[in-house]
Order: structure tokens, then sequence, then C-alpha cells
């Protein structure tokens, strides 16, 4: 009888043992996926001069507004580079900090808080009482009430037009026959760095959204030969406002741009628009033809073909 009892005992607590562990991982697993989502949340920054009109905005979901603005500095000597230029000068968006060099003259963020919290767009005033355009830089973070929200993405999703699009009689046509008017915008910044621009400062899905609801219907994407060939891993700072994006390669990231604008109800123009990455063009870049020294007229073509199969079956 005692051995008996013991094995009980013995049973009961090899049970609770495996229930608080059991109890313990579904803890770690619900506090992983908290701080997951919490990583992955998309940024809105803005770096510009003090005297600038700065625009704080959530419309890219209805309903949103502002919620928190978590930094926002005046800061002297932090004139920002080019948008494709690292280094120690440029300001980093979610560091939170002024650039190295340069000094916190004022922290406005309880006052641009005061201004917007509550509302879908503001354009703060007296931000420029600070100096002189070039003398200072306004630093500035804020979130909106839909970051990080998956199931409203999901759910937010714009209808393309029937597709396939085809040429009757020379006029561009949808599926149903009807005539479609393509009303194209430029998004530029893939053939030079790997990626468009604007994901160091705005999440991609508010970006897709925007060119829709200025009208526009497609967007022509520029690539390079290179990038689609080398297909390098993009620098952190170029998709600062989208974490879930660091650490991606070039080709994973237009993959994820072609979704965001297919979501928006927007189509896709790829353009193969340069052989080396580069800005595009002078008399001496050497990207005027379809081949140069560097790449040949096979490797344009390899890159043409790996952007086709890369897109055959995706609808936008």
């Amino acid at each position: 009888q005692a051995v008996k009892a013991r094995e009980r005992v013995t049973g009961i607590f090899v049970s609770l043992k495996r229930i608080m562990a059991q109890g313990l991982g579904i803890v770690f697993f619900l506090l992983a996926v908290a701080f997951g989502r919490s990583e992955h949340k998309p940024l809105h920054c803005c770096f510009a001069p003090a005297t600038s009109n700065v625009v704080l905005s959530c419309e890219a979901s209805p309903g949103s507004v502002i919620t928190e603005v978590p930094f926002a500095v005046i800061a002297d000597g932090s004139a920002v580079p080019p948008w494709h230029q690292s280094g120690g000068l440029r300001p980093t968006c979610g560091a939170d900090a002024a650039p190295a060099g340069s000094t916190i003259i004022a922290d406005v963020s309880a006052k641009l808080l005061d201004a917007c919290q509550g509302r879908a767009r503001c354009e703060p005033a007296g931000l420029g009482d600070f100096g002189a355009p070039g003398e200072y830089e306004i630093l500035l973070r804020w979130t909106c009430g839909h970051d990080g929200s998956a199931e409203g993405n999901k759910d937010d999703v714009a209808a393309l037009p029937p597709l396939p699009l085809s040429v009757v009689d020379g006029v561009i046509a949808d599926a149903k026959g009807d005539r479609f008017l393509l009303k194209g915008v430029n998004w530029a910044g893939a053939h030079i760095v790997g990626v468009p621009s604007g994901l160091d400062r705005a999440p991609l899905d508010d970006l897709a959204k925007l060119v829709k609801r200025l009208g526009f219907n497609v967007v022509r994407l520029p690539y390079s030969v290179e990038m689609v060939l080398s297909n390098p891993e993009i620098e952190s700072f170029l998709v600062a406002a989208n974490p879930a994006l660091v650490g991606r390669r070039a080709l994973d990231i237009m993959d994820e741009v072609v979704a965001a604008l297919g979501r928006a109800g927007v189509l896709v123009w790829p353009d193969i628009h340069m052989l080396e990455s580069d800005w595009c063009c002078t008399h001496t870049d050497c990207n005027g033809l379809w081949f140069n020294q560097a790449y040949s007229k096979e490797k344009w073509i390899d890159a043409l073909r790996t952007v086709a199969a890369r897109y055959a079956e995706v609808p936008s």
C-alpha cells in the first residue's frame, strides 16, 4: 500500500510539472509574439529643416489618429545628407537621437503631442523660431493608432482592375473590355540603392495607400541589372521605418513593395532602368544602352527573365 501511495504521489508531481511546463511554454510564446509584434511595428519619422512645413499624418488607414510623439527635437548642425547616403551625420528613424556632432537645442515632443494627439493629420506651426533654413533641423517620430495592426492590413485591401489588360484597336482595355486609363507615378530608388525611397521614413503600406489616395493606379518601379543579379542585403538605415524589412535582400523587399501596392489596388510596371546601380543619367555613366563594359546584353536579358519569372503569377 505504501509503495502504491508513493507511486500515486509521484505521478501527481510529474503531472503538475508537465502542466507548469506547458503553462510556462504558453506564457513565453505569448511574450515572444507580443515582443515580436512590437519590434516589427512600422515607424513614422521626419527629418527636415526646422523652418519647413512639417506634416504628421496617420491618414493611411481610415479612423487612425496620432497617438504619441515619443521623439521630437530641434538640433543644431544636423543637416541631413542625401537620402541614399549613409554616415555619422545621417539621422536614423527609430534611433531617437540627434546625429553625431549635432546638439539638441530644444525638445518639442510635448508641444507636438499637445497639438497633434488624436488627429489624423497635423501641420504644427511655430517650429521655425530656432534659426534660419539649413542651420537647424527638426528630427521627430510619431505613432499612429493603426501601427502594427496585421488584421487591419489584411482587411483593408483595395480591388485591382479586372485583369489582364489588353490592347484593342490601339486602346488599353481591362478584362471586361472597358477602357483603362493608366495614371502612373514613378517610385524611384531601387535602381540606386536597392530599395525605393521613403522606406527609411514611413511604413510601406502607408506609402502604397498614399499612391492610391492621390489618384494613381500604376507605379513604375525602376531597378538595375546589378541589383537583380547581385541581390544585395540592404543597409538597415534604408528601411529603418520598416523593421520587418531589416536584414532582407533587395529582391525580397521588392516582393514586399509589389505586394503592398497590389493590396492598395495599384498595378506595378517594373522598369529595368539602369545597368549599374547609380543615378541616371549623364554622358559619362555608360548606362545609355542595354549593355556596357560591366554588363553584357546577356546579363541584361538574364535580369529581365529573373524579374519576369518572379512576378509572372502576381496579379498586380
